[in-house]
């Protein structure tokens, strides 16, 4: 398996993979309202936007040259008063096609994702999951991440985000 960085030609593919993350949430939750054609397009051109614009990457996975999993995450730099100066890493999406899971796949492109953090001098890496899967929070604390008490209601729905966090 190769991890290696998005680049413009692999836009296709990578959207083919949203759908995939879409069908694992309708498969997880009834109510989840999957993107039209010009939704999923439009989301993925911001995930790229805000890569770009928030010193951010997206690693995929490879196997036989077939995108089998993808991770995006960015920067985000504190500077107010109430905390100490510090960047931290958010990853904002991590998928794996259902076939590649329990492979590693999950475990390279967060490493992957780690790798890029540190080398950016962040301080911690930190996400939101979705609350019921809870597939994805025992991967993430098998990997290192805890959780913190901080959850939200994720927009348009009645599903809370738990946050978790890892030190660098």
């Amino acid at each position: 398996m190769e991890c290696r960085e998005y680049c413009s030609d692999d836009y296709s593919s990578l959207k083919e993979m949203l759908n995939g993350l879409q069908d694992f949430f309708v498969g997880m939750d009834d109510e989840y309202r999957r993107f039209d054609k010009n939704d999923l397009r439009e989301y993925l051109d911001k995930i790229i936007s805000d890569i770009e614009k928030m010193d951010g990457k997206i690693f995929l996975a490879l196997k036989d040259d077939r995108i089998v999993g993808f991770i995006q995450g960015v920067i985000i730099e504190k500077n107010d008063l109430q905390y100490r100066p510090c960047r931290e890493g958010w990853i904002g999406l991590l998928f794996v096609e259902d076939k590649s899971r329990g492979s590693n796949v999950g475990k390279n492109l967060i490493n992957k994702m780690r790798d890029y953090f540190r080398a950016k001098e962040c301080d911690c890496v930190k996400l939101f999951c979705r609350n019921q899967n809870t597939n994805a929070i025992n991967f993430y604390k098998k990997y290192g991440f805890q959780l913190t008490s901080e959850k939200k209601l994720e927009e348009d729905t009645t599903e809370y985000l738990i946050h978790l966090i890892r030190k660098i």
